[in-house]
């Protein structure tokens, strides 16, 4: 159960290459599902709209992305962006 999360939240992957010393090693994300094969998470970069299939990410559940301002990377309360009707 701990594997499962949260669908829509902002997800931070790893960045791989070369990196110096103060460069930022995770870059925002959409998470949008589960890798099949393996245990790794699928997560969409709205600024190329391409999709990373990686282990190294870190979530932040509690945050959902800012649709109206995807090209500047930033993020905004989930709460607000919809509502769930039963």
């Amino acid at each position: 159960m701990s594997y499962l999360r949260t669908f829509g939240c902002v997800a931070y992957t790893r960045e791989l290459g070369q990196l110096r010393k103060l460069d930022d090693r995770g870059k925002a994300g959409v998470f949008i599902g589960y890798a099949e094969g393996a245990k790794a998470y699928r997560v969409l970069d709205p600024a190329t709209g391409r999709v990373k299939v990686s282990r190294d990410v870190v979530f932040d559940e509690g945050r959902g992305w800012d649709w109206s301002n995807s090209a500047a990377g930033t993020s905004a309360s989930a709460s607000s962006d919809f509502d769930i009707e039963f």
